[in-house]
């Protein structure tokens, strides 16, 4: 099987992701979102000044100024942490291709406003693209990763729920807001596919789960003998699964679920922080695709499409309902 990205890295490369270096990407996945908080805050600032005869739409904007500066505050308090070494290394990591596409919603739309060229339905289609970006995907990561910690975090998830909810009421109520909500609100119900993640971390799970739900309806389990049950009831496009959990680890998930999923090689994807040479020779002699943590999002999720649409082009030759329970105990 043809590596992915990032896979196999060249001498020294592992040594990078160890520890150390996946604490120096958690504190710059922190120092970038801190920046992109900082560029919408200003954003939506000017946008309710460039809108300022249109109350409604202005005060709405101002408000989103107000979270967005709120949950940029909030990250800086996520770098404290990270410097004092209260955080968790990183489990995954920022491409440029992402970083890239999430900056330039605001600044594509901050360009025509400059021109006096941004009508209010290009300006609302801009902040649907980075409102329900991975942006977002990748604060609440970090807010669950550090809720365990102050309650000021644990509460931070239900308030961007609140912001999203605010932003959906808003555009139901604008005449231009309608092709955009309905793009929103349709984004999962167009996907039949399946998705089991299996990772013992609340965060990394949530994280797994919001960016992989564009591709699929997803399930989680929180270790491989959870795996193992979810897979007794439901067949599974694409199985995503980290290495190290407690009960049942990735390695004995594999076996025990090959014996009665023989395709299951096809549509499972390993995530590791230990390249050891017994995991890099269990994926290999069983020929499975895995990537070495951090994963890069980009990479991960073309990983993913490409599981699932080859699964697509293959009748299933497994009966969910011949998995017996068995396996699971």
């Amino acid at each position: 099987m043809a590596p992915l990205p990032g896979l196999c890295p060249p001498a020294g490369t592992v040594t990078a992701r160890g520890r150390t270096g996946r604490e120096f990407i958690m504190k710059k996945l922190i120092a970038w979102l801190i920046t992109v908080e900082d560029l919408a805050t200003i954003f939506y600032s000017d946008a309710a000044a460039y809108f300022h005869k249109d109350e409604e739409l202005s005060g709405f904007l101002r408000q989103l100024a107000k979270d967005e500066a709120w949950h940029g505050s909030l990250m800086v308090k996520a770098a404290e942490y990270a410097a004092a070494g209260n955080m968790p290394p990183a489990e995954i990591e920022l491409d440029d291709g992402t970083r890239t596409r999430i900056e330039n919603s605001f600044v594509g739309c901050g360009k025509q406003m400059e021109s006096g060229a941004c009508p209010p339905g290009t300006l609302l289609d801009c902040i649907a693209a980075a409102e329900y970006s991975e942006w977002n995907h990748i604060f609440l990561y970090v807010v669950n990763t550090l809720k365990g910690y102050s309650l000021e975090f644990a509460e931070a998830a239900a308030k961007i729920n609140q912001h999203k909810k605010q932003l959906e009421r808003f555009l139901e109520c604008r005449p231009e807001g309608g092709a955009c909500l309905e793009k929103i609100q349709g984004l999962p119900s167009v996907w039949e596919e399946k998705i089991l993640i299996v990772d013992d971390h609340p965060a990394i799970r949530e994280f797994f789960a919001d960016i992989l739900s564009p591709e699929g309806e997803v399930v989680t389990a929180v270790n491989g003998k959870e795996g193992l049950e979810r897979m007794a009831v439901q067949y599974f496009d694409l199985i995503l699964s980290d290495m190290q959990m407690p009960l049942m680890d990735g390695m004995e998930f594999y076996r025990q679920a090959s014996k009665r999923d023989p395709g299951l090689g096809e549509r499972i994807l390993f995530l590791t922080a230990n390249p050891s040479a017994e995991n890099l020779s269990f994926f290999t002699e069983n020929n499975l695709r895995f990537f070495i943590k951090p994963v890069s999002i980009r990479d991960l999720q073309k990983a993913a499409r490409d599981i699932i649409r080859s699964t697509r082009a293959k009748p299933s030759k497994l009966d969910v309902m011949s998995f017996p329970r068995e396996v699971v105990e």
